[in-house]
Protein backbone atom coordinates (compact mmCIF):
# COMPACT_ATOMS: atom_id res chain seq x y z
CA UNK A 1 0.00 0.00 0.00
CA UNK A 2 1.59 3.65 -1.04
CA UNK A 3 1.53 5.71 2.29
CA UNK A 4 0.63 9.22 0.48
CA UNK A 5 -1.49 10.64 -2.07
CA UNK A 6 -1.33 14.00 -2.87
CA UNK A 7 -4.08 16.40 -4.72
CA UNK A 8 -3.65 19.57 -4.82
CA UNK A 9 -2.71 23.01 -7.03
CA UNK A 10 0.85 24.20 -8.45
CA UNK A 11 1.85 24.67 -4.73
CA UNK A 12 1.56 21.16 -4.01
CA UNK A 13 2.98 19.65 -6.84
CA UNK A 14 6.47 22.01 -6.65
CA UNK A 15 6.05 24.65 -9.48
CA UNK A 16 8.15 27.44 -8.78
CA UNK A 17 9.46 30.32 -11.24
CA UNK A 18 12.82 30.08 -12.74
CA UNK A 19 13.72 33.45 -13.56
CA UNK A 20 17.12 32.93 -15.27
CA UNK A 21 14.87 30.57 -17.57
CA UNK A 22 11.65 33.04 -17.41
CA UNK A 23 9.93 30.13 -16.78
CA UNK A 24 7.72 28.31 -14.19
CA UNK A 25 9.62 24.51 -13.76
CA UNK A 26 8.92 21.75 -11.23
CA UNK A 27 10.84 21.29 -8.25
CA UNK A 28 11.97 17.78 -7.66
CA UNK A 29 12.31 18.26 -3.47
CA UNK A 30 9.39 20.43 -3.18
CA UNK A 31 7.89 20.27 0.45
CA UNK A 32 5.80 17.39 0.32
CA UNK A 33 8.68 15.10 -0.79
CA UNK A 34 10.96 16.70 1.96
CA UNK A 35 8.66 16.00 4.38
CA UNK A 36 7.38 12.69 3.34
CA UNK A 37 11.51 11.57 3.28
CA UNK A 38 12.21 13.18 6.51
CA UNK A 39 9.78 10.51 7.83
CA UNK A 40 10.27 7.85 5.54
CA UNK A 41 7.01 7.51 3.68
CA UNK A 42 6.37 6.94 -0.19
CA UNK A 43 4.51 9.30 -1.78
CA UNK A 44 2.41 9.90 -5.20
CA UNK A 45 1.57 12.97 -6.05
CA UNK A 46 -1.60 13.93 -8.18
CA UNK A 47 -1.44 17.58 -7.54
CA UNK A 48 -1.68 19.78 -11.22
CA UNK A 49 -0.53 23.14 -12.29
CA UNK A 50 -3.79 25.49 -12.22
CA UNK A 51 -5.85 23.16 -10.57
CA UNK A 52 -9.27 24.27 -8.45
CA UNK A 53 -11.22 21.61 -6.58
CA UNK A 54 -13.22 21.08 -9.91
CA UNK A 55 -10.64 20.39 -11.83
CA UNK A 56 -9.36 18.01 -8.53
CA UNK A 57 -12.12 16.25 -8.45
CA UNK A 58 -12.25 15.25 -11.67
CA UNK A 59 -8.23 14.35 -11.28
CA UNK A 60 -9.52 12.35 -7.87
CA UNK A 61 -12.07 10.37 -10.42
CA UNK A 62 -9.37 9.21 -12.53
CA UNK A 63 -7.16 7.74 -9.76
CA UNK A 64 -9.71 6.14 -7.79
CA UNK A 65 -7.76 2.94 -7.92
CA UNK A 66 -4.27 5.02 -6.53
CA UNK A 67 -6.53 6.77 -4.37
CA UNK A 68 -7.56 3.45 -2.99
CA UNK A 69 -4.55 2.24 -2.07
CA UNK A 70 -2.93 5.24 -0.51
CA UNK A 71 -3.19 5.47 3.36
CA UNK A 72 -3.44 8.90 3.51
CA UNK A 73 -4.59 11.45 1.18
CA UNK A 74 -3.03 15.08 1.04
CA UNK A 75 -5.77 17.85 -0.15
CA UNK A 76 -4.32 21.17 -1.14
CA UNK A 77 -7.03 23.65 -2.76
CA UNK A 78 -8.16 27.29 -2.93
CA UNK A 79 -5.25 29.46 -4.75
CA UNK A 80 -6.78 28.77 -7.79
CA UNK A 81 -10.77 28.51 -6.48
CA UNK A 82 -10.26 32.48 -5.02
CA UNK A 83 -7.95 33.79 -8.29
CA UNK A 84 -10.30 36.88 -9.93
CA UNK A 85 -10.37 38.11 -13.50
CA UNK A 86 -7.74 40.41 -13.04
CA UNK A 87 -8.14 41.83 -16.78
CA UNK A 88 -11.88 42.47 -16.37
CA UNK A 89 -11.14 44.04 -13.25
CA UNK A 90 -8.68 46.74 -14.72
CA UNK A 91 -11.09 47.16 -17.25
CA UNK A 92 -14.17 48.37 -14.88
CA UNK A 93 -13.13 47.85 -11.30
CA UNK A 94 -16.89 48.38 -10.14
CA UNK A 95 -18.24 45.25 -11.95
CA UNK A 96 -19.16 42.20 -10.87
CA UNK A 97 -15.86 40.23 -10.25
CA UNK A 98 -16.52 36.45 -8.79
CA UNK A 99 -13.98 34.12 -8.04
CA UNK A 100 -13.56 31.22 -9.99
CA UNK A 101 -14.81 29.06 -7.80
CA UNK A 102 -16.74 31.14 -5.32
CA UNK A 103 -16.19 30.32 -1.81
CA UNK A 104 -19.67 28.60 -0.88
CA UNK A 105 -18.78 26.06 -4.21
CA UNK A 106 -15.24 25.87 -3.31
CA UNK A 107 -16.20 24.02 0.03
CA UNK A 108 -18.98 22.20 -1.86
CA UNK A 109 -16.42 20.66 -3.69
CA UNK A 110 -14.39 20.79 -1.44
CA UNK A 111 -16.47 18.41 1.10
CA UNK A 112 -17.54 16.09 -1.90
CA UNK A 113 -13.65 15.43 -2.97
CA UNK A 114 -13.46 14.21 1.50
CA UNK A 115 -16.28 12.21 0.96
CA UNK A 116 -14.90 10.06 -2.14
CA UNK A 117 -11.38 10.15 -0.18
CA UNK A 118 -13.06 8.61 2.94
CA UNK A 119 -15.14 6.15 0.31
CA UNK A 120 -12.07 4.87 -0.54
CA UNK A 121 -10.59 4.10 2.55
CA UNK A 122 -7.83 6.60 2.75
CA UNK A 123 -7.38 9.54 5.42
CA UNK A 124 -7.82 12.85 4.08
CA UNK A 125 -5.21 15.50 5.77
CA UNK A 126 -6.77 19.06 4.70
CA UNK A 127 -3.65 21.52 3.83
CA UNK A 128 -4.22 25.41 4.08
CA UNK A 129 -2.47 27.61 1.84
CA UNK A 130 0.65 28.88 2.42
CA UNK A 131 1.02 33.13 2.76
CA UNK A 132 0.84 35.16 -0.05
CA UNK A 133 3.09 38.78 -0.56
CA UNK A 134 0.78 41.44 -1.57
CA UNK A 135 3.28 43.46 -3.55
CA UNK A 136 4.57 41.19 -5.33
CA UNK A 137 1.20 39.53 -6.23
CA UNK A 138 0.07 42.83 -6.96
CA UNK A 139 3.24 43.55 -9.73
CA UNK A 140 2.39 40.42 -10.86
CA UNK A 141 -1.17 40.82 -11.59
CA UNK A 142 -1.04 44.02 -12.88
CA UNK A 143 1.83 43.66 -15.29
CA UNK A 144 0.57 45.22 -18.97
CA UNK A 145 -2.66 46.37 -17.06
CA UNK A 146 -4.07 49.33 -15.78
CA UNK A 147 -2.84 48.86 -12.06
CA UNK A 148 -5.30 51.78 -10.97
CA UNK A 149 -8.27 50.06 -11.64
CA UNK A 150 -6.80 47.44 -9.64
CA UNK A 151 -5.79 49.27 -7.02
CA UNK A 152 -8.83 50.71 -6.92
CA UNK A 153 -11.23 47.53 -6.89
CA UNK A 154 -8.90 46.46 -3.96
CA UNK A 155 -10.21 49.75 -2.07
CA UNK A 156 -6.53 50.82 -1.77
CA UNK A 157 -5.39 48.35 0.35
CA UNK A 158 -2.80 45.84 -1.15
CA UNK A 159 -3.50 43.62 1.93
CA UNK A 160 -7.15 42.96 0.96
CA UNK A 161 -5.57 40.52 -1.32
CA UNK A 162 -4.30 38.45 1.63
CA UNK A 163 -7.82 39.13 3.45
CA UNK A 164 -9.10 37.58 0.38
CA UNK A 165 -6.87 34.43 0.26
CA UNK A 166 -7.30 33.92 4.20
CA UNK A 167 -11.05 33.13 3.44
CA UNK A 168 -10.40 30.15 1.39
CA UNK A 169 -8.50 29.52 4.41
CA UNK A 170 -10.48 29.77 7.21
CA UNK A 171 -13.28 27.43 4.85
CA UNK A 172 -10.81 24.96 4.96
CA UNK A 173 -10.38 25.17 8.80
CA UNK A 174 -14.58 25.51 8.99
CA UNK A 175 -14.60 21.97 7.09
CA UNK A 176 -11.66 20.37 9.39
CA UNK A 177 -13.18 21.55 11.96
CA UNK A 178 -16.84 20.34 11.49
CA UNK A 179 -15.92 16.94 10.26
CA UNK A 180 -12.95 16.51 12.93
CA UNK A 181 -10.52 16.18 9.87
CA UNK A 182 -6.97 16.39 10.78
CA UNK A 183 -5.47 19.72 9.07
CA UNK A 184 -2.32 20.96 9.01
CA UNK A 185 -1.77 25.25 8.69
CA UNK A 186 0.50 26.48 6.52
CA UNK A 187 -0.67 29.98 6.84
CA UNK A 188 1.93 31.57 8.92
CA UNK A 189 5.01 29.34 7.64
CA UNK A 190 6.37 32.18 7.04
CA UNK A 191 7.89 34.61 9.21
CA UNK A 192 6.27 37.68 9.24
CA UNK A 193 7.26 40.53 7.54
CA UNK A 194 9.88 37.93 5.49
CA UNK A 195 7.72 36.53 2.85
CA UNK A 196 9.22 37.96 0.16
CA UNK A 197 12.61 35.87 0.73
CA UNK A 198 10.19 32.10 0.42
CA UNK A 199 8.20 33.75 -2.42
CA UNK A 200 8.87 33.50 -6.34
CA UNK A 201 8.45 37.07 -7.96
CA UNK A 202 4.76 36.45 -8.62
CA UNK A 203 4.15 36.42 -4.84
CA UNK A 204 2.43 33.38 -4.25
CA UNK A 205 4.65 30.08 -5.35
CA UNK A 206 6.91 29.57 -2.83
CA UNK A 207 10.79 29.54 -3.79
CA UNK A 208 13.22 26.86 -2.76
CA UNK A 209 13.77 28.29 0.23
CA UNK A 210 9.77 28.60 0.62
CA UNK A 211 9.76 24.76 0.22
CA UNK A 212 12.59 24.22 2.68
CA UNK A 213 10.54 25.88 5.11
CA UNK A 214 7.18 24.61 4.42
CA UNK A 215 8.91 21.54 5.25
CA UNK A 216 10.24 22.22 8.42
CA UNK A 217 6.20 23.07 9.46
CA UNK A 218 5.11 20.16 7.88
CA UNK A 219 6.81 17.53 8.82
CA UNK A 220 6.66 17.26 12.48
CA UNK A 221 3.24 17.57 12.11
CA UNK A 222 2.75 15.01 9.87
CA UNK A 223 4.78 12.46 11.51
CA UNK A 224 2.46 13.32 14.71
CA UNK A 225 -0.81 12.58 12.73
CA UNK A 226 0.41 9.80 11.08
CA UNK A 227 1.84 8.51 14.42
Amino acid sequence: MQDLCIFGDSIAKGIVFDEMKQRYTVLKDNFIALAAKRIGLKARNFASFGATTKKGSRILDRRSEELSDCRYTLLEFGGNDCNLDWSAIAEDPDAEAPASVPLPEFMKTYEAMIDKVLEAGSCPILLTLPPLDSDYFFANISEGLNAGNILTFLGGDLENINRWHEGYNEGIRKIAKERHLPLIDLSEAFPAGESKHYLCKDGMHPNEAGHRRLAECMTPALRSLIA
